[in-house]
């Protein structure tokens, strides 16, 4: 299952803050670093990034709005 995107807010903490260390997703395990993006892009920005990857590459999740994105910071 893909966990990590099933919840707008908790998805958007991964851009806002970055993301080190070990992960599983999928069964597939990733030992690698995501910059930190919530400096960088707006709640807007961050939103439209994130709805991308929820219609793409097979994902089936609904859109992110800036304001699960405000309520992640």
């Amino acid at each position: 299952q893909k966990d990590h995107m099933g919840d707008c807010a908790k998805h958007a903490t991964y851009v806002i803050k970055g993301l080190t260390g070990p992960i599983e997703v999928d069964g597939v395990k990733y030992d690698s670093v995501m910059t930190a993006q919530g400096e960088m892009l707006n709640d807007l920005q961050i939103a439209a990034v994130l709805t991308f990857e929820r219609h793409s590459w097979g994902n089936d999740y609904g859109d992110c709005a800036p304001e699960d994105v405000k309520g992640a910071r």
